[in-house]
């Protein structure tokens, strides 16, 4: 699985990036939510579903859409 990294950069605002096709990629987010459930606790559940793989998914897809040409 791909590792997003997280930065803080001001109040409600986090630097998200990854490892895409040999690239790093990045963008800015408000998604509080995603970025507190990519935070959880490994075996912590949302539904029925992994908090921090619910976030990861979220977060990969803004990663991507944002840096679509």
């Amino acid at each position: 699985m791909k590792t997003i990294k997280i930065q803080k950069t001001g109040h409600g605002h986090w630097k998200i990036s990854m490892e895409y096709r040999n690239k790093t990629i990045s963008t800015t987010t408000t998604n509080s939510m995603a970025v507190d459930d990519f935070n959880s606790d490994i075996d912590e559940k949302k539904g029925r579903q992994l908090r921090w793989k619910a976030g990861h998914e979220e977060l990969k897809r803004e990663i991507i859409r944002a840096n679509k040409k």
